[in-house]
């Protein structure tokens, strides 16, 4: 079989330079991580001239899976969207696994390459696999296809991986700022529907104003409330965007058998669910609602099961697991508000006092972000409530195996700060209320050893005592314990309204906990970015230093005019200064100034240094240099804005000049300016032919020559701006 020769990829350290600048300014700021892949692959691709290119990403179970691709053959992408490839297996995973390049250049003989035949069908012979990888973690790996057999040149592989590390950092950025985002915003629709709730004077309306609350924030289609009478009776207690099939007027429309009410009438629905297929939904024939299918929440008052919400995604979204979180806090806040309604309304009269503490605490909670201020104002609020003498509030540990006491009220001070680490599973009384999430009663303390033996010891007096569980949603995150001196029967109410507080508790410290890590995360986003830009900034004083290098370069190659970019480049740039020119414009104007001359270094030593007068032909070359500096600069994207002045020095007022005879204000102003300049340091300056012209000579002949060779007004400014001097 014969072989067809390799392909060369051969790209200028220029090109590459600029392809790495680009990627770092176009990709910093940006906050869609898609966008950030996209992008970046494409520029991989343009740079090694590579037929196409995919990336892989680590999945949530661990597996590199296809994400996106640039250019693929669009059967070969096709068939390989369904491709996973498990860590240290397949070139991906090998590449992921070693952090390591991998250059294949022959497909067809890779025993580690599993896509063979979809290969060879796109006619895709060699490839190359570049990891992607975060300041802190792995994040997997791009592939780019050629049809040919290729040999990378010698440091296509550097850079290909600079920007895999460039490319890993700017996603994981992105996804930061995403999943901030994502945080942020479900802060705001809790603070949203806390606010609607707080703002009800009575349940009907708490309930129709957090459902419309809900609705809209989320961009959900429409939704409903069920209630649970005293008898287990569902009733619908409000409703938002109902198609007209489902009147809320006529309850009657909806009390057709559905998965959802079921399960709400045997006490099983834990959690938020989808409804694959809901009963009421299926009777809409309104092309304006194309829905079967709805999320079921339950609403809740700790343990106590009072209703569900019942929510309809716009046609075609999915309702994601990050949704259901947010959907089981908001019923938990419903379930409050609701039972904090009830609450008002059965005890207004006996018990405003403690009901006006319950909503100026919720209120509190609300704006409150310092976990150690939520602790301590709730300890105090219960002690108020239930006028009880002493109190304590325990916190789960992360893992869920210890506890400890956080705050208390009543107790000797030091010795509550002893009560830490705490182990779920022991005999405490708030051990077993965190364990069953449910309330706990002593109505006699000397019946329990362990409280008995801790009253003992610390000179307390204690009598009866109620510990309830901390709930969030399902889980238990700590315990109230509250403690009476007298013999004390707890009612039903006490407890209600103490398991109410404690559930309050625990949705403010999840929003606390999830303020703090939002800002941690916004810390981290910040120290993300302040790196990149210093990274930008130390690439562009490589750039400078690299271009006064090149200068000094040029003058040291023409002794004639040593110092003389020097010369003309701060001159240049205080004749800018008087036309008002930007501080951002006078930088790329000054890296110009110091590469006017760069087009010389492609014009043989024995023309540009020739003693004599130059011959048609050299003029003719010698006239070449403008052009040769654009064809050497215009690759490099980061030197584009000062072209002008390479490129356009030697172009006249009157048109005359080279390379392309620009006339008047189709000359660049930088370039205008500069010409003033190059010309008088040149007439200023000794030459082997000529001495020096003094400084009023030079101006005369400059303004001899404005309008034919100068722009008048650069003559001008530039003439009173020397004779200052």
């Amino acid at each position: 079989m014969n072989r067809k020769p390799h392909r060369h990829i051969a790209t200028s350290r220029g090109s590459e330079l600029a392809v790495l600048n680009e990627l770092i300014s176009t990709t910093h700021t940006w906050t869609d991580a898609q966008a950030v892949l996209s992008a970046a692959l494409e520029q991989a691709a343009k740079l090694a001239t590579a037929d196409g290119a995919e990336c892989h990403l680590v999945n949530p179970s661990g597996e590199l899976q296809f994400t996106t691709h640039y250019n693929l053959d669009p059967d070969f992408m096709s068939s390989s969207l369904d491709i996973q490839f498990p860590l240290g297996t397949g070139i991906p995973g090998l590449s992921h696994a070693s952090q390591r390049a991998f250059f294949i250049p022959d497909i067809e003989t890779e025993e580690n390459y599993q896509r063979q035949n979809l290969a060879q069908q796109a006619r895709y012979r060699s490839l190359i696999c570049i990891p992607l990888s975060g300041m802190d973690s792995l994040l997997g790996t791009f592939l780019l296809y050629f049809r040919k057999r290729i040999q990378p040149a010698a440091g296509l592989r550097e850079t290909l991986t600079t920007i895999g590390k460039q490319l890993g950092i700017s996603i994981e950025r992105a996804r930061l700022f995403q999943q901030t985002t994502e945080q942020l915003k479900e802060l705001q629709i809790l603070q949203t529907v806390a606010n609607a709730l707080n703002r009800s004077a009575n349940i009907q309306e708490a309930l129709e104003r957090s459902l419309e609350a809900v609705i809209t924030a989320m961009n959900m289609r429409c939704g409903w409330v069920v209630l649970l009478d005293g008898f287990r009776k569902n009733r619908l207690a409000a409703s938002y965007n109902l198609p007209p099939e489902l009147n809320p007027d006529d309850w009657s429309a909806m009390r057709s058998p559905c998965h959802c009410i079921e399960l709400l009438q045997l006490g099983k629905l834990d959690a938020a669910i989808k409804i694959v297929e809901c009963q009421q939904l299926k009777r809409v024939t309104s092309p304006d609602y194309p829905y079967h299918s709805h999320a079921s929440i339950p609403v809740r008052a700790g343990t106590i099961l009072l209703g569900n919400l019942n929510i309809v995604p716009p046609s075609g979204s999915a309702i994601t697991i990050e949704n259901y979180r947010l959907f089981n806090s908001i019923g938990d806040q419903i379930g409050v508000a609701i039972e904090r309604a009830r609450l008002y309304e059965q005890a207004k009269e006996q018990r405003t006092r403690e009901q006006q503490i319950l909503l100026g605490h919720g209120q509190m909670l609300l704006g409150e972000h310092n976990l150690q201020t939520i602790l301590n104002q709730t300890i105090k609020v219960v002690c108020d409530v239930l006028r009880v003498e002493y109190a304590a509030l325990a916190l789960v540990a992360p893992g869920g195996k210890m506890y400890s006491i956080k705050t208390g009220l009543g107790f000797p001070s030091k010795k509550i700060q002893e009560a830490v680490d705490i182990p779920v599973t022991g005999n405490s009384t708030i051990s077993q209320s965190i364990r069953t999430k449910i309330p706990v009663i002593i109505p006699d303390i000397n019946l329990e050893k362990q409280l008995k033996t801790y009253t003992a010891d610390h000179n307390v007096k204690l009598t009866s005592s109620l510990i309830v569980p901390m709930l969030m949603g399902e889980e238990a995150i700590g315990g109230i314990a509250v403690y009476s001196q007298s013999s004390r029967q707890w009612s039903e109410d006490e407890i209600r309204l103490l398991s109410l507080l404690a559930n309050q508790t625990a949705i403010a410290i999840e929003n606390t906990r999830l303020f703090e890590a939002e800002h941690t995360a916004r810390k981290h986003a910040e120290v993300l970015h302040m790196q990149t830009i210093q990274q930008a900034q130390d690439l562009t004083l490589a750039y400078d230093t690299t271009i006064e290098g090149w200068s000094r370069a040029l003058d040291l190659r023409d002794k004639e005019t040593e110092e003389h970019t020097l010369r003309v480049t701060n001159l240049t740039l205080q004749l800018a200064q008087a036309f008002g020119i930007s501080d951002a414009e006078l930088k790329h104007i000054r890296r110009g100034a110091l590469l006017h001359d760069i087009g010389k270094m492609g014009i043989p030593d024995t023309i540009l240094r020739k003693s004599g007068a130059l011959s048609d032909e050299e003029w003719a070359m010698m006239r070449q240099h403008p052009q040769l500096a654009y064809e050497m600069l215009s690759p490099i994207a980061y030197l584009l804005p000062a072209l002008d002045i390479p490129y356009c020095h030697h172009e006249k007022w009157d048109g005359t000049g080279y390379p392309r005879g620009l006339q008047g204000e189709e000359i660049p102003l930088a370039a205008r300016i500069f010409a003033v300049v190059d010309v008088f340091d040149a007439l200023t300056s000794d030459r082997h032919y000529r001495p020096a012209w003094t400084t009023k000579k030079a101006i005369e002949h400059i303004r001899q020559q404005a309008g034919s060779h100068f722009d008048p007004k650069v003559v001008d400014v530039f003439s009173r701006s020397i004779g200052k001097k």
